[in-house]
């Protein structure tokens, strides 16, 4: 995993800065923890929205949030049984993380555009299981990323720029704006 730059400034210029879509965001984390989101069409909507999914299928669809109420019937639920329940025929690392981070925002989002910011390989092995468990270590790998760049000065810089430029998002999670950052980063160079 390398160590990105993250400049605040340049980043928040971004045309996807204009668009964070942050009191959907807000409303959602507060009311995955009061609905029924395999019933909610509401929230439903509202998360397919907020996380962006593109193969939304009839089919799959229920899967993920019968996935978050499983979570959420879980003291402590862990990646790995969400991405387990998700991973039909392919591991799917995006959903099972943003479920994750949607029930406790202390838990990063993994999708292609981290990916892109910090270099992360897709999940790699022979066979299903094999994946499953490489996403595992690298979604490990991420959180340490995530606390030790936190407590870090470089870090803290980041969250104090953001702070100034954007107050708005003080409210949200150290983590969760980082990953906003490193979300605005991973589509920068989506596009170039």
């Amino acid at each position: 995993m390398k160590d990105p730059e993250l400049n605040v400034k340049e980043l928040l210029a971004l045309p996807a800065a204009h668009n964070l879509k942050l009191d959907q965001y807000r409303w959602l984390i507060k009311q995955v923890h009061e609905c029924d989101a395999a019933k909610d069409k509401a929230f439903q909507t509202a998360f397919k929205s907020y996380w962006a999914y593109k193969k939304f299928d009839k089919d799959w669809q229920p899967l993920v949030f019968e996935a978050i109420e499983y979570a959420k019937s879980q003291e402590d639920p862990l990646f790995e049984e969400i991405l387990r329940r998700l991973s039909i025929d392919d591991v799917q690392k995006s959903p099972a993380s943003k479920i994750l981070a949607t029930l406790n925002p202390n838990y990063p989002a993994w999708d292609t555009r981290i990916s892109k910011a910090l270099g992360i390989l897709e999940p790699e092995g022979k066979g299903l299981e094999a994946k499953i468990l490489d996403a595992v270590v690298k979604y490990q790998n991420l959180q340490e990323w995530y606390r030790a760049f936190l407590a870090s000065p470089e870090g803290k810089q980041v969250l104090e720029e953001l702070s100034e430029a954007r107050p708005e998002m003080d409210d949200l999670n150290p983590m969760k704006r980082i990953d906003i950052l490193l979300w605005l980063l991973g589509s920068q160079r989506s596009n170039a």
